[in-house]
């Protein structure tokens, strides 16, 4: 018989403990999004049939009680195209014997997941793949109409899929939270190529013409504030943070994983770096992440998450 600390202890352990069950399509991405779970620690399994997953739930759960392991993820095999009922009933029946879990679901457009496929079996695309997406896709509705979060994999990189991973593991919204990093940069030193949008901040007053800021910059609190009074400053800034927050769950939607914005002015010293600062404190406030980034200053002025 368990005395009462023996049971507060396995209380604690089971709390932190959580099954998450990947499922998508063929060409989805799974095995992927399982080896990202890997490389943060979260022990997975491929390609489980999902006749086995509540023996499989049983056994990792009680592995958790002996101390052996926290949570740990499991990608169902779901090439059969009779996945989905077999793993609704399956969730079902972990979730009355009281095991806590996530279903994750992947998914791609056809035309990745062919070209996906065809790649890996070293054959070109053909009609028959495509019939055998149909199928899958069919069959998976009921479960991914269970799932925490539906993450479309057509347009991420590996780097970019365990970031989300990452997030989804933590409880974040992968919709919400797409990285923003806004850049500020120079005009006169050439512009920021790796953006995806870029804005002109050259309308505000220079401070580089005021003797006692010339030599400060956007990230000194009197040049900042000399920014932000000149006319249109605070209006850009709300303006341009209400068009960042709203279109970031968009981008997201459509697998992009970080939307890098360059702010320029002349020099980069001032009125970019001032902005820049600024636009990221307001998007931290409504909950997204953003990051700045100085590229003529040549600093990292830290994430704000």
């Amino acid at each position: 018989m368990q005395t009462v600390a023996e049971r507060v202890a396995i209380n604690r352990i089971e709390q932190d403990w959580e099954l998450f069950i990947l499922i998508g399509h063929t060409g989805s991405g799974r095995t992927e999004a399982v080896r990202a779970l890997e490389d943060m620690g979260i022990p997975g399994v491929d390609n489980l049939p999902p006749q086995l997953l509540v023996s499989f739930a049983e056994i990792r759960r009680n592995a958790c009680r002996n101390g052996s392991e926290q949570s740990c993820a499991v990608a169902l095999d779901c090439s059969a195209g009779v996945c989905g009922q077999d793993a609704v009933s399956a969730c079902a029946e972990i979730a009355e014997a009281g095991i806590p879990f996530r279903v994750i679901a992947l998914e791609a457009t056809d035309s990745v997941a062919v070209g996906r496929i065809a790649e890996r079996r070293g054959e070109p695309g053909s009609e028959r793949i495509a019939k055998q997406l149909a199928r899958e896709r069919t069959a998976l509705e009921p479960l991914f109409a269970q799932a925490c979060e539906v993450l479309d994999t057509s347009h991420l990189s590996i780097p970019d899929l365990r970031e989300r991973m990452g997030l989804i593991i933590k409880g974040v919204s992968i919709h919400r939270h797409i990285a923003i990093d806004i850049h500020s940069f120079g005009f006169k030193y050439g512009p920021f190529v790796p953006a995806d949008i870029v804005f002109d901040v050259r309308f505000i007053a220079n401070p580089y013409y005021v003797a006692e800021l010339r030599e400060l910059t956007g990230m000194d609190e009197p040049c900042a504030r000399y920014v932000m009074e000149q006319p249109n400053s605070e209006f850009f800034v709300e303006h341009l943070t209400d068009l960042l927050t709203t279109l970031g769950p968009s981008y997201s939607r459509v697998g992009k994983a970080r939307l890098r914005v360059g702010i320029g002015c002349t020099g980069g010293q001032h009125r970019s770096v001032a902005v820049t600062e600024r636009l990221v404190r307001e998007i931290h406030a409504r909950g997204m992440h953003a990051t700045a980034h100085h590229r003529e200053i040549g600093s990292l002025s830290g994430e704000r998450t």
